[in-house]
Parts: structure tokens; sequence; C-alpha cells
């Protein structure tokens, strides 16, 4: 990647914390938010600007990372509500959520369906894996946007393999195109 990224991160448990400090130190401006704030506060020893509230995390970010306990987890932190829309009404123009958060098909369907419905770009890739490799910089698999016809992201590594999948014309909008995992 050439250019800095803004980041708006909500999420700084024992996966979110280390993820979000590597992706700082990766030369990335990270804007970390989470729902008991002491577990941010420390990140800003390490670049991180921790934020308020979620709202303030995301305002005018390229990218949001969703790293969560569940989603009500999710949808919650979005806004509070049901709709779960306001936060992705604060992301910057042509934004992209990547929603880390291990949430099933239902859950991620219906952050999907929260997505299109605010017209954000969605990238469901839960994480996979273990405190030592959130703390390392392994790439977890991870799935492109469901929004066909658009390159998100050029990674700076070629993927080891890639399974490409179709979703069925009606099918719910959180079926990849394709799956990559970089080892």
């Amino acid at each position: 990647m050439n250019q800095a990224l803004r980041v708006g991160w909500l999420g700084a448990g024992v996966m979110g914390a280390p993820m979000a400090r590597n992706v700082r130190a990766a030369g990335h401006q990270v804007t970390i938010w989470n729902r008991t704030a002491a577990k941010a506060e420390p990140l800003a020893e390490h670049g991180l600007r921790v934020a308020g509230s979620a709202a303030e995390a995301a305002e005018g970010c390229d990218l949001l990372v969703t790293m969560l306990a569940d989603v009500d987890a999710v949808v919650a932190s979005l806004n509070g509500g049901p709709d779960g829309g306001a936060v992705l009404d604060r992301l910057g123009f042509d934004a992209v959520w990547v929603q880390m958060s291990t949430v099933g098909v239902e859950g991620c369907s219906r952050l999907a369906t929260l997505a299109r419905d605010h017209d954000v770009d969605f990238v469901d890739a839960p994480v996979s894996g273990t405190l030592q490799a959130g703390a390392g910089r392994r790439r977890p698999a991870s799935s492109p946007c469901w929004r066909p016809g658009r390159q998100l992201f050029e990674p700076d590594v070629p993927p080891c393999w890639t399974l490409w999948a179709r979703a069925p014309p009606g099918s719910t909008p959180w079926a990849p195109p394709a799956v990559s995992s970089w080892c």
C-alpha cells in the first residue's frame, strides 16, 4: 500500500488490540474505540488515537474495522440501536467496512444488509486464529467485498491460494466472490 489509510477500529479486546497495533505499525493512522475505555487507553502509547465514541473513531475514515464479541455487540457499537446506521454514516467517501468479528452466517447477512442499506462496501473477514496470530503479523483468511466489480485491496504479498465462488442471483449479500489466504 502506497499511502497511509485513516482506520477507525472498534474493539480493543484480546485479538483486536494487537491487530490494531500492527496496523498502526504498518504506517496507517488508527483511531480506536472500545466499549470499555480502559482497554483502549494503553494503545495510545503505540501511536493509536483513542476515541471517546464509536462514531468519533469512524469519522472520515477510509477503513472501518469491527472486532467485537458478536453481531449484537457490532450493531450496538454502530448505533446503540437496532439499525446500526449512525456510525456507518460518518465514514469517509468510498470507505470500506471490514467486519472481523465472528458472527456466523445469519449475523454476517444482517451486517452486510446494514452496509448495503448505508451504501458502504462490506468485507466479511472473521478472524480465525489465536492471540499469538493476532499479535504477530500473520494474515487471516479474508473475503473481498460483496459489491461486484470493485477491487478493494492490493495486498503487499500475493495470496498462497484463492478460492473463487459466485453467489447465485438473489442470494444473500454476504456470499463472497473469493476467499484468499496469506501464508
